[in-house]
């Protein structure tokens, strides 16, 4: 079992821990610590842009970090956090500037966004609440090319594909399964959340097979991308 003492002072310290989540093993520094964050940068192979998932302690602190465009685009935030959190929804956010001052760079997406959920297990949690700002990484802990791990035995030097190209038109309920059907054909995927609704993303070199696999296996009606 993993100790939890031990592994909030490894994360302070600005440590590299893994950890496990709803679904599968992750890895988790503290978010405004640059140097941990370039650490885990350079496991995941991943660059400045890319962006990684993080755990929030509540979801008023991730209030505090979010620029709405508008009240419509609020209160759908709001109404999907009522709905789906604490769990496995991870939601993509506009940010404002309270949020780029305390976040590393290497943690934004394009545009300067944030991918965030707040999860359903203890575990995670205590991780975050302990953690410097309230927040944790939450980037899965496997090699490119294999699927995340779901236990200690598994976890790997990881890496994975920059994920950009949106594909839409999937039930909020099957993002999910929708990624594990991407991750058995060898495709790296993640779910989120963007301005059309639920999404799953995918590499630009990938979009095109994974939509095709996608509608065959049900998950969407016909060929659909985000804004």
């Amino acid at each position: 079992m993993i100790d939890v003492q031990e592994a909030i002072e490894r994360l302070v310290a600005g440590e590299v821990i893994g950890y496990p989540t709803e679904t599968f093993y992750g890895l988790a520094v503290d978010p405004s610590n640059k140097s941990a964050v370039r650490k885990l940068l350079e496991l995941k192979n991943r660059s400045l842009t890319e962006g990684i998932p993080l755990i929030a302690k509540d979801s008023s602190l991730v209030d505090s970090l979010v620029l709405d465009l508008n009240d419509l685009v609020r209160e759908r935030r709001l109404s999907l956090q009522s709905s789906f959190w604490p769990g496995p929804l991870t939601i993509v956010f506009e940010t404002n500037s309270y949020a780029r001052d305390i976040i590393s760079d290497g943690v934004f997406g394009p545009q300067k966004t944030l991918a965030v959920r707040v999860s359903s297990l203890e575990l995670a949690l205590e991780l975050a609440r302990n953690s410097p700002i309230g927040f944790i990484t939450s980037t899965s802990a496997n090699p490119r090319g294999e699927s995340p791990p779901s236990s200690v035995e598994e976890v790997k030097a990881p890496e994975k594909e920059v994920v950009t190209a949106q594909l839409s038109g999937i039930d909020i309920m099957d993002l999910d399964d929708a990624v594990q059907v991407l991750w058995k054909e060898g495709i790296y995927a993640e779910s989120g959340m963007g301005c059309t609704g639920p999404i799953v993303l995918v590499s630009e070199a990938n979009q095109n097979k994974a939509a095709e696999i996608l509608v065959a296996a049900g998950y969407m009606a016909g060929e659909k991308t985000g804004c």
